[in-house]
């Protein structure tokens, strides 16, 4: 077993296109697994001494959520069997459920030794953990509970904005992870505890736009576009971009990347499932004693309340700060 201590150097580099290459066993996706173990890794989870040690972004989360006082449960959870819902629980018991999914993978191969490949398990349903997502929640939640104006959060909307920028924030983490996959391995790994499922042709364009504004403009972007997904938008007009672009408070050499990226992939970068957003979203704010009428909540802009309540732009700015702290040097500008 090694430690994850100065893995980064020496096994990330970023995707590349090249030819598809052989599946690998499922013996050495196994090995993988094993080959990093720290005290903060969860030996439970696939991949994840793997990613500690090689994604900066998913080790810097991981060491967030420790600090803040969180910790994994690897007992029997209700979580589970409703994942939606299971988030306050994870924020008020400062504990983020693990299932053992691993096993599966020890089981499988003991029972065919060497038989076994990555081709074969992607068309198997292996419950995912999600922890990245899931504890990134808990660090966004500490953040912005301490630095978002107290006037602010007593407030409707304030305390609904809160929420939403922890989802984003979440969200724009999974994003940026994926810019440190560089084989098969850290991809079907990475994918197991990400909610979001991304290809080769998303992170490319990814990467080009991080080069050219740096990291952390980019995670911003990411946050406000994803806050106008909450927002149940389904396409941006001139004056929502113009908003993004004032929040960002960018360069107009910046600006002109993100327009040149914006035309092909903005569409992509905003949409999720609009019903099931309606319907997801309904359910936790009634939970927390909104309407059920999504729409009568979300009928304020987002980004223009951001950039009039300085403190919810303060907040993005001090979570992009988060996941720009452990970079490798000369990777990507901050």
């Amino acid at each position: 077993m090694l430690s994850t201590q100065n893995s980064f150097k020496k096994l990330n580099r970023p995707l590349q296109s090249k030819k598809k290459s052989k599946s690998i066993k499922l013996i050495d996706l196994i090995k993988s697994h094993r080959q990093f173990v720290n005290k903060n890794t969860v030996t439970e989870n696939i991949g994840d001494g793997f990613l500690c040690a090689t994604n900066p972004i998913f080790n810097t989360i991981r060491e967030e959520f420790l600090k803040y006082g969180y910790k994994f449960n690897k007992g029997a959870s209700t979580y589970f069997a409703f994942p939606l819902m299971g988030l306050d629980d994870i924020l008020n018991q400062k504990t983020v459920p693990v299932l053992n999914n691993f096993h599966w993978l020890e089981s499988i191969e003991r029972q065919r030794p060497g038989y076994f490949n990555l081709q074969d398990l992607n068309h198997w349903d292996i419950s995912s953990n999600y922890l990245l997502h899931e504890c990134a929640h808990c660090v966004a939640n500490d953040i912005t509970l301490k630095h978002i104006n107290k006037s602010l959060l007593k407030t409707k909307r304030g305390q609904l904005m809160q929420i939403f920028i922890c989802e984003v924030f979440a969200a724009a983490v999974e994003a940026m992870g994926t810019l440190f996959l560089f084989d098969q391995t850290s991809h079907y790994f990475y994918m197991l505890n990400s909610y979001q499922k991304f290809n080769e042709s998303q992170i490319l364009p990814r990467m080009q736009l991080t080069c050219q504004i740096g990291f952390k403009n980019v995670v911003k972007l990411y946050m406000l576009l994803f806050l106008y997904s909450c927002f149940l938008y389904l396409k941006l007009g001139k004056k929502e971009s113009a908003l993004v672009l004032k929040a960002m408070n960018v360069t107009k050499e910046q600006e002109k990347a993100i327009w040149h990226f914006w035309g092909p992939n903005s569409q992509f970068e905003i949409r999720l499932n609009t019903r099931f957003r309606v319907h997801a979203t309904g359910l936790y704010l009634s939970s927390r004693g909104y309407s059920k009428d999504v729409f009568k909540e979300l009928n304020f802009d987002p980004v223009d309340y951001i950039i009039k309540n300085p403190s919810m732009m303060s907040v993005i700015n001090k979570l992009s700060d988060v996941l720009c702290k452990d970079l490798p040097p000369g990777y990507f500008p901050v």
